[in-house]
């Protein structure tokens, strides 16, 4: 289990106020480290779950409904979900349609049984579930718009994602790094064989993938401001600065 610090939100007006706080849980109950490789579990299915407290009845149902259109969003990480709701907390069950049973075998399984592969060097374990709990709290003589607290979790989730669980889980929850893999999955067992002329290999290629922060969201949007900085200078140099849209407006000036 791993646990993350709590964060806390506010709208502007300060009318609602959330404490929010996740813990990861893999199988077995092994803490994450560096030399570790998780991926999503199959049978269990990894679980997303959002535990909502602070909230009446029908804003309560909102956020549920809102959580359940999230389709898209672990469509875009290759996950299938389905959503459920049980007491006070949002369930998200998520199948992976990139880690089967065949592809851990190959990836994982065979490579790690062999007599020459060092067990010590790299571990395999199974993503279980991320657990987040929210509290809310709300100004009683104060109308809330419920797009406050919509927002508030989109914020936190965003941040989440962004700056935790795409570094601790790269496999799971990265959707440039499940992507890196799966481009690359076809050729990973031919370097292995070159290398060492067997798939002992494998595992440790992946690893190399997995490390790899470039593929990272965070990675992303400041290579494509590091673009954006580059291009003002471009225009700035070349007397061109009045042909730059609007929405640069302002920036040289920051």
């Amino acid at each position: 289990m791993s646990k993350i610090d709590a964060l806390y939100l506010s709208n502007k007006e300060g009318t609602v106020i959330s404490e929010w706080n996740c813990e990861i849980f893999l199988h077995h109950s092994k803490q994450i480290h560096e030399d570790m490789i998780v991926i999503p579990s199959i049978k269990p299915a990894s679980r997303f779950v959002i535990t909502i407290k602070g909230l009446n009845g029908l804003q309560f149902d909102k956020i549920f409904q809102s959580f359940c259109r999230s389709g898209p969003f672990w469509e875009k990480l290759q996950y299938d979900s389905k959503f459920d709701l049980v007491s006070d907390s949002f369930l998200c069950e998520l199948c992976c349609k990139q880690f089967g049973n065949m592809k851990r075998e190959l990836l994982f399984d065979k490579p790690m049984s062999s007599k020459v592969h060092d067990p010590a060097a790299i571990e395999v374990e199974s993503f279980d579930k991320v657990v987040i709990v929210a509290n809310f709290q709300q100004n009683p003589t104060k109308s809330i718009d419920i797009l406050d607290i919509i927002n508030q979790c989109n914020e936190y989730v965003n941040s989440l994602f962004i700056s935790q669980l795409e570094f601790k889980l790269p496999l799971v929850f990265s959707p440039g790094t499940r992507s890196r893999l799966k481009m690359h999955e076809g050729s990973i067992g031919l370097v292995s064989k070159c290398l060492d002329n067997s798939q002992t290999v494998t595992p440790s290629i992946v690893k190399i993938i997995s490390n790899d922060k470039t593929s990272t969201t965070v990675f992303q949007i400041l290579n494509e401001t590091s673009k954006t900085r580059a291009t003002l200078e471009k225009y700035k140099s070349t007397n061109n600065w009045n042909k730059l849209p609007q929405m640069f407006e302002g920036t040289d000036k920051d």
